[in-house]
């Protein structure tokens, strides 16, 4: 489906058949708050006031139920980069490495069971390793490279085959929807990679932002739809090709996020407090907007991306100089986005992280229900990356101060 018709059937549609003004709490199992619910040519939208005042708690489990890495736990538990985790319908827990290319399965306490991928040209083998996904049946698929290599594991992490759509190139989605088909993102040249690339070479302008679209690609490769605009973060050049050249996204740029469940894509804005939620062939059926005031960028925020920044130089004895320059030209903005991370539980729900500074001691979520409305806030310990989340249980990731991941599985309680 074309984007551009999408926009100008859902876009441009008469006022609202339907305007509805009412305390949630007159709905069963929803809190007590005002909120504008209307139908705009087939499009619920949910609009919320300030999301400030408390909602219903939920709260995690502590300690975790499971912690997956550390010292002296064996082999299973040396994690360098964690790209992702996934639970199981009967609990296990599926890690992904980059580094060892492998996927590692634990039962419900973090007890290591069996280990499946890894480096190498062999079936069920990875180059390299990217992207973890769960699809129903307890089918776990890893993203290989380039995007569109992806290999398939049953329920009993036995490898089933690595079916081939593509090659595509460096993007930021490359990811398996629920029904087995493949999201990715696509530009004028090709790929994210090739758009940076290419303002680096060519572009006198120092400020640059990759725009592409959205794109879903049939398991069998039959269809290719395109769906959506998907906006890259902005980015920030000075000095010259092969002598001081330092490139990097400008700190707290909003970035379009993606996040799914069953038959349906969540997509947004990280400037905007909106979600907008599409079916997987782009028909946009609900529109979800709240009221927020973005957080401030604070000393420990403008620490804390400098030290990204450093840490991620692959030649730190030559790039450092120009980076240090890098950073010491770059503007940070006053606030940073409306919130940072959209997680789609297994239920239906949609997480939204709200954006807080860097030292802050905890973190505060604000959960969408199926109708699109707030329903729970849940309180989650500074520096936990939530990457899964279902029915009854949360995965998160913490990294130490020496750069160590853990993966902890909690357990929610509402």
């Amino acid at each position: 489906m074309n984007h551009t018709r999408q926009e100008s059937r859902n876009g441009a549609a008469p006022c609202a058949s339907l305007l509805l003004l009412f305390a949630v709490a007159c709905e069963p199992g929803h809190p007590s708050m005002p909120v504008v619910v209307r139908d705009s040519a087939g499009v619920r939208i949910v609009e919320h006031g300030s999301l400030a005042a408390p909602l219903p708690p939920w709260t995690l489990s502590e300690p975790p139920e499971a912690t997956i890495g550390g010292e002296g736990r064996g082999a299973a538990h040396q994690l360098s980069t964690v790209v992702g985790a996934v639970r199981l319908s009967d609990g296990r827990i599926v890690v992904a490495d980059g580094l060892s290319r492998e996927a590692r399965y634990f039962d419900v306490g973090g007890e290591a069971l069996q280990t499946v991928g890894g480096q190498g040209e062999g079936p069920g083998e990875l180059r390299f390793l990217y992207s973890i996904d769960l699809i129903p049946g307890d089918t776990v698929v890893l993203g290989g490279w380039p995007i569109g290599y992806r290999y398939w594991f049953d329920e009993d992490g036995v490898f089933v085959n690595r079916p081939m759509l593509g090659p595509w190139f460096p993007g930021l989605l490359g990811r398996t929807l629920d029904d087995g088909s493949l999201l990715l993102d696509s530009y004028p040249s090709g790929s994210h990679g090739n758009e940076v690339e290419t303002w680096v070479a060519q572009g006198e302008a120092p400020y640059f932002r990759p725009v592409g679209v959205i794109e879903r690609v049939t398991r069998d490769g039959t269809v290719h739809d395109t769906l959506i605009p998907f906006e890259s973060r902005e980015y920030f050049k000075r000095g010259v090709w092969r002598d001081d050249l330092a490139v990097h996204a400008m700190p707290f740029s909003p970035v379009t996020l993606v996040s799914w469940r069953e038959r349906e894509l969540h997509v947004a804005n990280t400037g905007t407090a909106e979600v907008r939620t599409l079916s997987f062939d782009g028909e946009v059926r609900r529109v979800v907007r709240w009221s927020a005031e973005p957080s401030p960028v604070t000393a420990a925020d403008r620490q804390t991306f400098r030290k990204a920044v450093m840490d991620r130089l692959r030649q730190p004895q030559r790039q450092t100089p120009s980076y240090e320059r890098w950073l010491a030209e770059v503007d940070f903005p006053e606030a940073k986005t409306v919130f940072d991370t959209l997680v789609a539980d297994r239920i239906g729900n949609l997480w939204v992280k709200e954006s807080v500074s860097a030292d802050a001691p905890r973190n505060r979520w604000i959960v969408f229900g199926p109708d699109g409305i707030a329903v729970a806030e849940v309180d989650i310990p500074g520096g936990l990356r939530i990457v899964h989340a279902d029915r009854s249980h949360v995965l998160g990731v913490a990294v130490d101060d020496l750069d160590v991941p853990t993966v902890r599985s909690y357990r929610i309680v509402r």
